[in-house]
């Protein structure tokens, strides 16, 4: 990927990053952000077991600041399913983005065992030839990478902060906050600006490192500015 970004400087501007995250009841527990002041002991407890569980599974996209989705998807998501997604919902998410970027879209998505499917990477060939980021694909996706999706070292935990800033109780409830989350993010496009250049930081900085990091063959480490190609 670096590579192809020192060839094409819009590289990552082309880059339709997508991802899947379950919604839970229980939501997100730290146990440093709970506490309680009181002058007696109050012997509080927060419940984390409930008679009645739901969850939603979301799926969303971002491509060169623009927010995809969400869309929600079945929580047990299989190969047949998200092919089902590809070929019928995601023309739809994209119809409000101009039509110069949705030609030169480059669609990622990560290993997961329903993104890696014969007929998942077959439909990918053809809808986005040589175009799609990937497990299998053309561009390949380095194995246990969250970080370099900004959806995931960013947006997703923005999104469950206020998804989960109040208690949820009902299915309904949580759909809801779902959706004004959503509304939020859309309205904070300057929030998008600030993602898009720190994640270009964080990568450039993280591929430097990398490079600095190579063992020579004599196998002594050097941080020379020289070895830096």
């Amino acid at each position: 990927m670096l590579e192809r970004t020192e060839r094409d400087p819009n590289f990552f501007e082309k880059i339709l990053w997508t991802d899947e995250s379950r919604f839970e009841r229980t939501g997100v527990f730290n146990i440093h952000n709970y506490h309680s002041w009181a002058i007696e002991n109050p012997h509080i407890a927060r419940p984390l077991n409930f008679q009645t569980r739901f969850s939603v599974n979301l799926w969303l996209g971002i491509v060169n600041g623009t927010l995809i989705g969400p869309f929600e998807l079945p929580n047990r998501l299989n190969g047949a399913q998200y092919l089902e997604f590809l070929q019928n919902d995601l023309d739809d998410l994209l119809e409000d983005v101009d039509l110069h970027t949705r030609r030169r879209i480059i669609f990622q998505n990560d290993g997961a065992p329903c993104h890696y499917t014969r007929m998942v990477r077959e439909h990918l060939d053809q809808r986005f030839p040589r175009r799609w980021i990937g497990r299998g694909g053309p561009i390949p996706w380095p194995a246990r990478s969250p970080d370099l999706n900004p959806i995931d070292f960013f947006l997703w935990g923005y999104y469950k902060e206020m998804v989960y800033a109040r208690e949820i109780n009902t299915e309904a409830e949580l759909r809801e906050k779902l959706r004004q989350a959503a509304t939020k993010i859309r309205q904070h496009t300057s929030s998008f600006r600030r993602l898009k250049k720190n994640f270009f930081f964080f990568f450039f900085y993280v591929s430097w490192i990398g490079k600095l990091a190579d063992v020579p063959p004599d196998g002594k480490w050097s941080t020379s500015p020289m070895n830096i190609n």
